[in-house]
């Protein structure tokens, strides 16, 4: 599984030895839910600095385990959320995107809002199996960190990563 997070300097990856190791480590959280919102989210607002992303991700999974910050993601059966596409560079991009959840099964939204012939405006729906972001073909903005050194060292085994 491979997560991509837009920071206010550029783009940042979780490798798939950290992803591995933070399954164990935050093993009380839905962390494939956590990551993934998110990750969407940090498209449309990006909070986390490149230097030190990885450390500032690991804080907020570890406050969303221990319950000091809510889980405001958790998607209810039947219900979805829009938000304004505010990567859109093409008239034929969907105005807004989003998520939602169809009898358990997660789902991609997209609309577009139209007008009709009569001049009313509506909302034009797309509505797909959620799919995995893909990876970012440029992958020279990537710093190259994949967490500390590993081989059992005990003055590691507290660290939650």
């Amino acid at each position: 599984m491979s997560f991509t997070f837009r920071c206010i300097d550029g783009e940042a990856t979780l490798s798939e030895r950290d992803y591995e190791r933070w399954k164990y480590v935050f093993s009380g959280l839905d962390l494939d839910n956590a990551l993934r919102y998110i990750s969407e989210n940090s498209y449309r607002r990006p909070w986390m600095r490149k230097k030190g992303w990885f450390y500032q991700l690991s804080g907020v999974l570890h406050k969303l385990e221990k319950g000091e910050i809510t889980m405001a993601f958790e998607q209810r059966d039947n219900s979805g959320s829009l938000f304004r596409n505010e990567k859109k560079t093409q008239d034929n991009h969907p105005d807004y995107t989003g998520n939602a959840l169809v009898d358990g099964v997660p789902k991609r939204l997209a609309a577009w809002i139209k007008t009709a012939k009569s001049g009313m405006k509506y909302m034009s729906l797309s509505i797909k199996d959620n799919e995995e972001r893909p990876k970012p073909i440029n992958s020279a903005e990537d710093d190259g960190y994949s967490g500390p050194p590993q081989g059992g060292n005990p003055e590691y085994e507290d660290i939650p990563y």
